[in-house]
């Protein structure tokens, strides 16, 4: 086993003021490390084993997904395969029993599985869509048209899944339209599709017995500022959702406007902004989003708190100089960890309450020469006890047997205290 130690990571003149209330660095250690499934480097272009998921169901099972096709706007809605994981053994079969889009549910109090679906839109060419719209020149010319001039082209918007409790299997799962409220609300055309909105992510917050359930979601989606729907934001946000009905209808009650810090990333207006948001839960209750700002060149990590459910949010800060599609989870033993990738793959620890100050990042994979070469740097984890968590990423340098390179699915366990 590897033993790697954090340690805490403070801002500059900062040492001295807080060393007598530092927490401790985290300890931690790499239990077993496995390949989930491989393919052949060369057989494999972008998008193709990359992008892997992990989830503990409730009945303790660990199951994984991934891409198995290009990473387009049309393809974003293909279901990948299943795999299951034998601790035991430390290894994992392919299982037809589980479909893909389960792993991304979110089990409700009520015993209801729920979550939403991404669905490839229609084709933009084959619409009457409206000559007034606005272009978000700094995210590839995608053009916006106000939601509510276009809302008689479909019938519906939002989707999404609910399964009954007690239910179990793919089929269980019933479509549902929910009601989602944005001022100023937006629809954009990519690669010749009208884009369905959908929600990066959904949170069940902590409850504690007797309070009412509250769910969390947020996506990046662009608003109109004004009444007529013309002045669309330049920069990518964060919108921040809340659910107070098991996921049926849903507020848009917080927005994390593209703040960068100029200094860190003299790149910054060439930015799309802030994307691929991620929220957590902090030992004292306080939310976290963690944002990627990385755009055709690197760009920081940002991580934003709120200390009211959502409503309002500190400055992002810097995290880390690099990271896309973060991903965050706190254990019961109190440990917020954080996984994010390209270049490479990095986990960011922390046993701080309120997840305010940082151990020293924890190298997974090394950075080579070419940042998009080596990894796709999108990472995912999902607990497994009190004090241990599962992290998998994609590695493009993988041997296998035959000292082929292969794009390979690699999972790793660890303890931490």
């Amino acid at each position: 086993m590897m033993t790697l130690t954090g340690t805490l990571w403070l801002g500059l003149g900062l040492a001295i003021a807080v060393a007598e209330t530092e927490p401790k660095p985290v300890q931690v250690v790499m239990k077993a490390e496995s390949v989930v499934d491989m393919r052949p480097f060369a057989k494999s272009p972008w998008g193709f084993w990359q992008f892997p998921i992990v989830a503990r169901f409730a009945n303790g099972k660990v199951y994984a997904t991934f891409s198995n096709h290009a990473d387009a706007a049309r393809e974003n809605h293909v279901q990948g395969p299943v795999f299951r994981y034998d601790p035991d053994k430390n290894s994992w079969t392919p299982d037809t029993t589980v479909a893909a889009f389960e792993l991304s549910a979110v089990e409700l109090p009520n015993g209801e599985g729920f979550m939403n679906e991404r669905v490839a839109g229609p084709d933009a060419k084959k619409l009457k869509l409206p000559e007034k719209c606005s272009v978000a020149t700094t995210w590839r010319n995608v053009p916006h048209y106000d939601a509510w001039d276009i809302a008689h082209l479909q019938s519906q918007w939002w989707f999404f899944k609910r399964r009954a409790k007690g239910a179990a299997g793919a089929d269980a799962w019933q479509n549902e339209t929910c009601t989602v409220t944005i001022p100023g609300e937006s629809r954009c055309v990519r690669e010749g599709m009208l884009m369905y909105p959908f929600f990066q992510q959904i949170l069940l917050a902590p409850t504690a017995k007797g309070e009412q359930p509250a769910l969390y979601a947020v996506n990046m989606d662009r608003r109109f500022t004004d009444a007529d729907c013309r002045v669309l934001q330049p920069y990518n946000p964060a919108l921040v959702f809340e659910s107070l009905d098991n996921g049926h209808s849903w507020q848009n009650v917080g927005e994390i406007t593209y703040q960068p810090d100029k200094v860190a990333d003299p790149e910054w207006k060439n930015r799309m902004g802030f994307a691929e948001p991620w929220l957590g839960f902090a030992p004292d209750g306080s939310m976290l989003c963690f944002l990627r700002s990385t755009f055709s060149t690197v760009g920081p990590l940002y991580l934003s708190h709120s200390t009211d459910r959502g409503r309002t949010w500190t400055t992002p800060e810097v995290l880390a100089d690099h990271g896309v599609k973060p991903k965050a989870i706190t254990l019961k033993n109190g440990i917020t960890v954080v996984a994010y990738g390209r270049p490479g793959v990095s986990i960011d620890l922390t046993r701080d309450p309120a997840a305010r100050h940082w151990d020293k990042p924890i190298t997974i994979l090394s950075a080579g020469k070419d940042y998009m070469g080596d990894t796709c740097g999108y990472a995912h984890l999902c607990p497994l006890g009190d004090n241990e968590f599962m992290l998998i990423y994609s590695d493009f340098n993988h041997r296998n047997a035959d000292g082929t390179r292969c794009k390979a699915i690699i999972a790793r366990r660890f303890s931490v205290e």
